[in-house]
């Protein structure tokens, strides 16, 4: 499993978000127009297909977070 990262639209920047995918089988277009919280500001943003990713090492960090 891997998290989405949303880019926050007041900062620019990258975001993670609560939302936990399988990296091979995610479809960014599933989550658009949903609403996420945004890691960043605090706040919840619409999210669109250029906004959301899923970066390469997200499954990794997170499978090596939870190991300890």
């Amino acid at each position: 499993m891997a998290l989405v990262q949303i880019k926050c639209p007041r900062s620019g920047l990258w975001a993670w978000t609560d939302v936990h995918v399988d990296p091979g089988h995610w479809d960014p277009s599933s989550e658009v127009g949903r609403e996420l919280a945004c890691g960043v500001c605090g706040e919840r943003h619409l999210a669109s297909s250029r906004g959301l990713r899923v970066p390469p090492w997200s499954h990794t960090a997170l499978a090596t977070s939870s190991a300890g």
